[in-house]
């Protein structure tokens, strides 16, 4: 089990209540037949506890987890907003498309600028900067396959937002940590956040195709 020590030096309290499996509150009840079930739960995959808020599904977890293996459990609590890949893949976008706004000359260079005026997190750097690399790497394998889906769009009239996009999504498919279907997903999110919806949907086309064509999906 990941736990944080109380003072522990460099730990931010707010991450650190994130890993802290929640106290049992005195007069707890015990949920045998429930604590049971998620016994058998270690022999599957996936288990998800599902229910109402304020029906005591953290507390019965954190029962669970207090009379389990310290080897076999990891909390972490995750809100809606802790979009994790949103986030990051945001943070390569602003890159991207400073990047063709400058240019297009020296992506990493520019993905550090942009991050400096923007007073960038180092852990979000960090990651981010895997997906700028690999689109600073393999770019021009990028574009000439981005190009062959784009038959009715040369690549270079589309708009900046709509390639950076497509750079990204594509990157992120060839790295291929996400699933596939996740990745277009994202992708179509961000078009259409910074973009328009006809940009979503033609961002959705490409990397479709772009991921069947590679035998992804």
């Amino acid at each position: 089990m990941l736990q944080w020590e109380e003072g522990e030096s460099g730990t931010d309290p707010l991450l650190a209540a994130r890993f802290a499996v929640p106290r049992l509150p005195d007069g707890f009840v015990r949920r045998t037949r429930l604590l049971t079930r998620l016994d058998k739960g270690l022999e599957r995959a996936l288990v998800l506890v599902n229910g109402p808020a304020g029906v005591g599904k953290s507390l019965l977890v954190a029962d669970w987890a207090a009379r389990t293996s310290a080897d076999q459990v990891v909390w972490l609590t995750a809100e809606r907003e802790d979009n994790v890949p949103a986030v990051f893949w945001a943070r390569v976008l602003q890159a991207l498309y400073a990047w063709e706004m400058r240019g297009g000359k020296n992506l990493d260079r520019v993905a550090t600028q942009v991050w400096d005026d923007l007073a960038v997190a180092p852990e979000e750097r960090r990651i981010a900067g895997i997906l700028v690399r690999e689109v600073s790497n393999c770019g021009p394998e990028l574009d000439s396959r981005l190009a062959e889906l784009t038959t009715n769009w040369r690549l270079e009239r589309l708009g900046a937002i709509e390639r950076s996009v497509l750079r990204l999504g594509a990157a992120e498919l060839m790295k291929g940590d996400t699933p596939p279907r996740v990745a277009i997903q994202e992708a179509v999110r961000l078009a259409e956040r910074f973009g328009t919806s006809a940009s979503a949907k033609f961002v959705n086309g490409v990397l479709d195709a772009f991921a069947r064509q590679a035998g992804m999906i």
